[in-house]
């Protein structure tokens, strides 16, 4: 199984509404928490605690607009140990409930 996993997703806001709509995101995953926020470079992290499956996972979101009002959001999920062989689909999980989660918030909006 891949040892990574990512996906692109266009939301409706403007950048600074969607950074902080994804600054929520950590919500989306269980047992995850905002490890870092960064407005000015447009990037977020997250990252998920060890389980029986893994050392935990470190999920990264990076927006760009792409216009005024649209931006883009590129979800990207990632093993925390890079010798990682096998991931059990730990990261494609924690992508689909990432942009769920937005897909979700957006459309609440």
């Amino acid at each position: 199984m891949a040892r990574q996993a990512e996906e692109t997703l266009s939301m409706p806001l403007p950048l600074s509404e969607a950074y902080q709509r994804c600054l929520g995101a950590a919500d989306a995953i269980p047992r995850s928490k905002l490890k870092s926020a960064d407005q000015a470079a447009n990037r977020l992290e997250l990252r998920t605690k060890m389980s029986f499956k893994s050392f935990g996972e470190k999920v990264e979101l990076l927006l760009s607009p792409e216009g005024e009002s649209s931006t883009r959001v590129h979800v990207l999920s990632k093993a925390v140990v890079p010798t990682t062989l096998v991931d059990y689909g730990k990261n494609r999980g924690n992508v689909n409930c990432v942009v769920s989660w937005l897909l979700r918030t957006r459309a609440e909006s």
